[in-house]
């Protein structure tokens, strides 16, 4: 009868300590030790927990120890990197970089400099447009090879006529594929990650907020 009540009350007591523990998100090293050592606890006199099986329950816990600890490690890492990112990153502040755009910058006397991602070597023609849409220049890229291949515009028309000084968009085509646009801008401000999942981002004169890993080129 004292038997049936031991294992009675084993199988209730870790089936409620499972329960708990299967409610939270993730089972901790503390959260193991205990459900073990409750095991141990209420386990049946008349059938002792096995060798085997004890043993194989210590190697998970071993197991779990150091997966905690590399976990641990791996974030501190990850932490570390990010400050280092940052800090080195501030020294971009005034330096000119090239980003990702579709827009382009023009300030009266001074050449506005945009690149295109080449597929392949050849000439294509970015069409420079208005705030209303409109095409008021094109200007011819060649590249010798696929890559990056920098341009500039003197802000002239078509015509050759001085545009105002403002922002323009930007598009360049290879037959029918679209090709990636970037320009060039003065970094003002670097935003440090905050958090695992964030990057670092720079600000950029007239392009904007921009991710440091999409930087192509620092001038």
């Amino acid at each position: 009868m004292t038997t049936s009540i031991t294992s009675s009350t084993s199988t209730s007591s870790t089936s409620s300590l499972s329960s708990a523990i299967s409610s939270s998100a993730t089972l901790s090293q503390s959260d193991f030790l205990t459900l073990l050592t409750t095991q141990l606890k209420y386990q049946d006199p008349t059938k002792p927990v096995d060798n085997t099986q004890f043993v194989s329950e210590m190697a998970q816990f071993s197991q779990l120890s150091a997966t905690n600890n590399i976990n641990s490690t791996v974030s501190a890492l990850s932490s570390s990197l990010q400050t280092s990112q940052a800090l080195s990153s501030t020294s971009l502040v005034g330096q000119y970089v090239m980003a990702p755009s579709s827009s382009l910058t023009y300030t009266s006397g001074t050449p506005a400099v945009g690149a295109i991602d080449m597929t392949a070597a050849g000439t294509v023609n970015v069409a420079i447009k208005d705030s209303s849409g409109n095409t008021v220049a094109s200007v011819p890229v060649t590249a010798t090879s696929s890559g990056l291949t920098e341009f500039k515009w003197d802000g002239t028309d078509s015509s050759g006529q001085a545009l105002a000084s403002g922002t323009y968009t930007m598009s360049a085509m290879s037959g029918t594929t679209a090709l990636s646009t970037y320009a060039a801008g003065q970094v003002v401000s670097v935003n440090p990650s905050t958090s695992s999942g964030s990057s670092t981002t720079l600000d950029v004169d007239g392009v904007g907020e921009v991710a440091l890993a999409k930087i192509s080129r620092i001038y």
